[in-house]
């Protein structure tokens, strides 16, 4: 089952590359003409530093959902299992749900 998974996410990552190199070929030539080599390599340098700053930037916000959702949540449920006859799945929900509120408001 799992080979079966990676092959059609495989497949599915392939058929993006082909339609990402058929976008960016005249783009590239564009480039190429315009600037010469020394536009195509900034271009390049660009792309890199601006696909950096999403991932970065991506995971700066899971850190921090990880911060300020996760982990309270998950300490304030134990925390109401002790003072309320609730059983921890059942408090949970709306742990994570407060804990989300404040992050949407902190942000």
């Amino acid at each position: 089952m799992t080979n079966g998974m990676l092959s059609s996410v495989g497949t599915a990552m392939s058929a993006f590359a082909v339609d990402m190199q058929t976008l960016f070929l005249p783009l590239k030539a564009t480039i190429q003409t315009q600037f010469g080599n020394n536009g195509l390599i900034a271009f390049y340098i660009t792309l890199g530093v601006l696909a950096f700053l999403l991932v970065y930037k991506l995971i700066q916000l899971a850190f921090a959902a990880l911060k300020f959702v996760v982990l309270p949540s998950i300490a304030l449920a134990f925390l109401a299992t002790l003072i309320f006859p609730l059983s921890f799945a059942a408090i949970l929900p709306f742990t994570v749900a407060g804990c989300s509120l404040i992050l949407l408001f902190k942000g």
